[in-house]
């Protein structure tokens, strides 16, 4: 759902036009917000074909797993190494 499609639902619900600050400062989350999660999708959609595969997500999750695993166990050793 794009920030126009979460602006004409507030109008919507509404029925007054969204300009406060709030509003304006809750959309730059959003547009921001978006553009991070694209650029997730983007990088794990490996044969750019603007779908997740299985495989993809799989592949993904793993990546993440070893990732955290990775920092658990660098955590640790620096933990010891300073305790």
């Amino acid at each position: 759902m794009g920030i126009y499609s979460i602006t004409v639902s507030l109008f919507v619900l509404t029925g007054r036009p969204c300009a406060n600050n709030r509003t304006t400062e809750f959309r730059r989350f959003v547009q921001e917000t978006e553009k991070e999660l694209f650029a997730l999708f983007k990088s794990i959609d490996h044969n750019h074909d603007n779908k997740l595969t299985k495989d993809e997500l799989q592949a993904a999750f793993r990546t993440s797993l070893h990732l955290q695993v990775c920092r658990h166990l660098q955590d640790g050793a620096t933990s010891h190494l300073s305790g």
